[in-house]
């Protein structure tokens, strides 16, 4: 098994990359292969490609990098290879992204643009819900802290949101993407050791039957985490 991180020099704001060393915990046998800026590597051959957050001038660089592997990109995610684009790396999955009177280009695998916003920084925490499949159900925990949102047709969500905004900046709309085995969110940080059912899900996607890594840890963590995000919404009388 390959997982393949794109851009890791450029692409790990939040401490994304620990998914990436949580991962290779919990599958030691996977090959980490990176693509790296100004390398020959080709990008999204990988059988997990993972792309974390970045500042919002490399978005633009690497936007521009991967447009002409676009068709590579939209083969992938039609032939179920699986993707996790975390923080803004997700609107490059996008049309484009706007910031003021310019805008550059996306891969435009779906039909959604980002409208950025320098002046204003959001952040706050969040818990959606995901239904991979009829009878299994999980809450996901997370962190946000960003100066975009989503605009147009957002669509298939990947989380109906229980608490905190979605990825159009209110609390009706869902958040992030989710397209055959394709994850696109705006939550940062490593958010599979934060999210040990989804990890666990993950890893049966891939084929493996492995336990995740420190398992009993893992879950006493999400279990705290999630009570002290609903106290913190309790404190703040919402």
């Amino acid at each position: 098994m390959i997982i393949e991180v794109l851009y890791p020099e450029l692409c790990s704001l939040y401490g994304d990359s620990g998914n990436i060393r949580y991962l290779h915990a919990c599958l030691p046998e996977a090959e980490i292969k990176a693509v790296n800026l100004g390398s020959d590597d080709i990008p999204f051959t990988g059988d997990l490609i993972c792309m974390g957050p970045t500042t919002e001038k490399n978005q633009e660089l690497i936007a521009g990098m991967l447009l002409k592997h676009r068709s590579r990109f939209i083969d992938a995610v039609e032939e179920g290879r699986h993707f996790l684009f975390t923080g803004n790396s997700l609107e490059i999955c996008g049309q484009y992204v706007q910031d003021g009177d310019r805008q550059f280009e996306c891969l435009g695998a779906f039909p959604f643009f980002a409208v950025r916003d320098m002046e204003h920084r959001h952040n706050s925490l969040y818990i959606g819900r995901f239904e991979p499949e009829e009878g299994v159900r999980m809450d996901i925990v997370g962190f946000r802290s960003q100066f975009s949102f989503c605009r147009g047709d957002f669509n298939p969500v990947w989380l109906d949101t229980r608490r905190g905004v979605g990825s159009a900046g209110d609390i009706k709309s869902g958040e992030g993407i989710r397209l055959n085995n394709l994850i696109g969110t705006y939550l940062l940080g490593p958010i599979l050791p934060l999210n040990p059912d989804l990890t666990q899900f993950l890893m049966r996607s891939l084929g493996s039957n492995e336990p995740i890594a420190f398992e009993e840890t893992a879950r006493a963590a999400y279990s705290k985490r999630i009570e002290e995000f609903w106290a913190h919404d309790a404190a703040q009388g919402h």
